[in-house]
């Protein structure tokens, strides 16, 4: 009786049972694709021109017209209060020792002084002159003061609610795309081209298992780069030249995982990265990156691991594993991604983007329409 022919589903069956990686399951390509997509996303912010979202600024311009309005209708006795001689021109810039302090004029000094001035010049009062100020009656006078009065001490309360903003609206410190070249590199001048290894782990480059490994409380990964590294690993013995991707297939840098990497193991799985648009960056694009690869992480007793873990321990090869595992991790049951440097940095960056977000929001309530 002859035989009955495999069909094509028993074959690929046969074909995937049989294939070493089901046999052994070892770390196969792609692997570790998501966790290398999510932090591709901060090697894009740091190869981009990012900016910052535009703060309203303070309407100064604006104050100083209504401040210089003020002044114009006041009466010439305390408009010239504020000269201290009249040929030349001086004025005082502080409230004199000859004049009684009645309370509020020392904090209110400088700008009256400043007002009294710019209504001598002829540049300053181009739109005030419009008005014809000195056609009104003493009645109309008096009623366009107590408006004025109220108005400034509105204003001046305005303006030092925006002013109270201006530390959070200064936030970020620093260069922008230096801070996002240190978090990805470990160096605020380096690009994925130039990137060294020396600086992407603490203390300089080291085994694998001494970077990739050891106790959170010390781990080495102080940049995106050198995880990336860790986590994409090409082993000069039993390797997988595609655990990020068959997409980002390592071709030709292979760690020796006993000894230090080299900066083209830093480099190569950097290159399939894309460029991150030009739009301002915002803190909710920062916390989700830090919210994606913690989703990342699994637990293993008070250890946390991110990558793919085979046997006992993350080697870098893919018959053992070709992952992160620091222990100590999870001592709580939670594995805190910003016990890594890098990851700590974004969430400090994005803690300052919320304050200057919102304080954006509330200036522009404070400006007027």
């Amino acid at each position: 009786m002859a035989k009955k022919a495999l069909g094509f589903a028993q074959v690929a069956t046969l074909i995937i049972v049989l294939s070493p990686s089901s046999i052994h399951g070892n770390v196969g390509a792609g692997d570790n694709a998501a966790e290398f997509n999510i932090l591709c996303d901060v090697i894009s912010l740091a190869e981009s021109e990012k900016t910052l979202t535009t703060v309203q600024p303070a309407p100064n311009s604006q104050y100083d017209e209504l401040l210089r309005l003020n002044m114009t209708v006041a009466d010439e006795k305390w408009q010239k209060m504020f000269l201290k001689t009249a040929d030349p021109k001086v004025w005082h810039k502080t409230r004199p020792d000859t004049i009684a302090e009645p309370g509020g004029w020392d904090s209110n000094w400088a700008s009256w002084a400043k007002a009294a001035e710019e209504i001598t010049q002829a540049d300053k009062m181009a739109e005030i002159k419009k008005f014809k100020l000195e056609e009104a009656n003493p009645n109309q006078l008096t009623q366009i003061r107590t408006e004025l009065k109220k108005l400034a001490a509105a204003a001046k309360s305005k303006m030092a609610d925006r002013q109270a903003l201006q530390d959070k609206l200064s936030k970020p410190a620093g260069n922008l795309g230096e801070t996002l070249k240190d978090i990805a590199y470990g160096n605020k001048q380096q690009t994925r081209n130039s990137v060294k290894a020396a600086n992407s782990f603490d203390g300089g480059a080291a085994a694998y298992a001494t970077v990739c490994g050891g106790a959170a409380a010390t781990n080495k990964l102080t940049t995106v780069a050198g995880t990336i590294a860790c986590l994409c690993n090409k082993a000069a013995v039993n390797n997988e030249e595609a655990a990020c991707g068959r997409s980002a297939k390592l071709s030709t840098s292979q760690w020796t995982v006993g000894n230090p990497p080299n900066d083209d193991v830093i480099k190569e799985p950097l290159k399939f990265c894309n460029k991150d648009s030009q739009a301002p960056l915002t803190s909710d694009s920062m916390y989700r990156i830090l919210e994606s690869i913690s989703r990342q992480i699994k637990v293993s007793g008070t250890d946390g691991i991110l990558g793919t873990q085979h046997s006992a321990s993350c080697d870098g090869a893919k018959t053992g594993g070709i992952c992160i595992k620091l222990t100590g991790w999870a001592a709580d049951g939670h594995a805190d991604i910003t016990k890594l440097q890098w990851a700590q940095k974004i969430k400090t960056l994005a803690d300052e983007l919320t304050q200057r977000e919102e304080a954006a929001n509330e200036a522009k309530k404070l400006t007027p329409k």
